[in-house]
């Protein structure tokens, strides 16, 4: 375990991509914008908090950790969209995002099939791509405050939902 939170941090020196055996590593309240190349190289990171940072775009490098389960970055308050490789994190279980200009999501996000909790709060979402319906294991759906205005048909495919989160929305 690696936490630097609390720190001042702009950036992250690309050395941490030596720490090849980390598991997890927190790096909440600082203000990082952007992550090195140098980050893919955490090849065992199974759980990342980068939470009330100031990235303006989802950082692609999270995308090529393969052993990645568990992923916060809520607070990003600019964090305009994720990436399509977001569908390479075959591993993750929980992805907690505040994404306050992003106003639509990749379908391959339904590529990620072992995810239990996926929460996008605070954002400009004006619906949801029905990929998003592909995700079996999927327990906690929040979307709360954001813009929705329709959900897709095949929402319902979603047999083991438990908390499906709509809070201050555009849905009537």
């Amino acid at each position: 375990v690696l936490d630097l939170s609390l720190r001042g941090l702009s950036e992250i020196p690309p050395e941490v991509g030596r720490l090849k055996d980390l598991e997890v590593l927190k790096l909440n309240n600082n203000q990082i914008g952007s992550l090195p190349a140098e980050f893919r190289e955490l090849i065992d990171l199974k759980r990342l908090e980068i939470v009330d940072n100031v990235f303006t775009s989802f950082p692609v490098e999270i995308c090529y950790l393969p052993r990645l389960e568990i992923l916060n970055l809520e607070g990003s308050l600019f964090l305009s969209h994720i990436p399509q490789e977001i569908g390479l994190l075959k591993r993750l279980k929980s992805l907690k995002i505040t994404p306050h200009e992003m106003t639509s999501l990749p379908p391959e996000i339904g590529l990620l099939h072992k995810l239990s909790t996926l929460w996008l709060l605070f954002g400009k979402l004006i619906t949801v791509p029905p990929e998003i319906c592909a995700l079996s294991s999927l327990r906690d759906l929040s979307l709360d405050f954001n813009q929705l205005v329709c959900l897709p048909e095949e929402i319902g495919k979603l047999s083991g939902l438990k908390k499906l989160g709509l809070y201050a929305n555009g849905l009537t």
